[in-house]
């Protein structure tokens, strides 16, 4: 499954779930993309980090070990929550996630939440931040979209 596919699926799910939420694809916060990161209707941060395969999985461990060093310390510019949504077939294949840290599945075009993340920090994103990453999104689109014509 492609991660287009996972965003819709988890799009649709926190759409249903936190209505007010803001997500945006594919979006820098700090040092690092996100493949999904929602704002809450309380200006919170999640961070979505999609994996499709074992290997992947490592290799986001080992290559971006400061990321998640980075979060674990509660350097600026990292999310409140942050979670791993994987292929439902590797999971029993993964030794360790860290213990705050959130696992969503996917497996069958649905979305199911195995563990829940818990609360890193607990402070909030500014509008002005908001608004920087919205614009983003905003410009990346229709650059898109004009492009495609």
């Amino acid at each position: 499954m492609k991660e287009k596919e996972i965003q819709n699926i988890l799009a649709v799910r926190i759409s249903n779930q936190r209505p007010k939420s803001k997500l945006l694809p594919n979006v820098y916060f700090g040092k690092w993309e996100a493949d999904l990161l929602e704002i809450t209707k309380s200006s919170e941060i999640h961070e979505y980090e999609i994996k499709d395969n074992l290997e992947d999985f490592k290799r986001e461990v080992k290559n971006k070990e400061q990321k998640h060093i980075s979060i674990s310390q509660i350097k600026p510019r990292t999310p409140n929550k942050f979670t791993f949504v994987i292929n439902k077939k590797i999971l029993i294949r993964i030794k360790k996630i860290p213990d705050l840290y959130g696992i969503i599945t996917i497996e069958n075009g649905k979305a199911t939440e195995i563990k829940k993340a818990q609360r890193i920090h607990s402070k909030k994103i500014t509008e002005r931040e908001q608004i920087y990453l919205i614009s983003k999104i905003h410009y990346k689109y229709w650059k898109k979209r004009l492009n495609d014509k």
